[in-house]
């Protein structure tokens, strides 16, 4: 059964070590249960009814978000060969690279910020040693 991790951590705010605990795996496996589409066993879906409740079914993922519901089914997972990925999965892979190149822009952005306001500070000390 596949379920749509990711999107209830973030509506949850949970992190994954929390559904670590829960389903009794690695964090590595949840990271590919979000990013690959591995399907959880009976066992690891009912641990996650048990603990969160009802509200986990609203996250099932059904045949009807794959791509075997497209007409040109070529969508493929590269690392995986033949496999065919999720089609939530692609779009989740986009909007996980884009947050990243955000946060890296950001992250710039800081330190261009950070470093001008350095040498900002630098350059006011030499001009006042120089004056002195």
């Amino acid at each position: 059964m596949r379920v749509d991790l990711k999107k209830f951590r973030k509506e949850h705010e949970l992190k994954q070590d929390a559904i670590v605990k829960v389903l009794g795996v690695t964090q590595s496996t949840v990271s590919r249960i979000e990013t690959e589409g591995l399907e959880l066993t009976n066992n690891q879906y009912n641990r996650l009814i048990s603990h969160y409740g009802e509200v986990i079914k609203q996250y099932v993922i059904t045949s009807e978000t794959t791509c075997s519901s497209i007409p040109n089914d070529s969508v493929k997972n590269p690392s995986k060969g033949a496999e065919q990925l999720p089609l939530y999965n692609l779009l989740t892979i986009i909007q996980n690279q884009q947050e990243l190149l955000n946060k890296c822009v950001e992250m710039q952005h800081e330190y261009i910020a950070k470093y001008a306001t350095q040498n900002d500070r630098l350059l006011s000390i030499l001009e006042q040693i120089k004056v002195n």
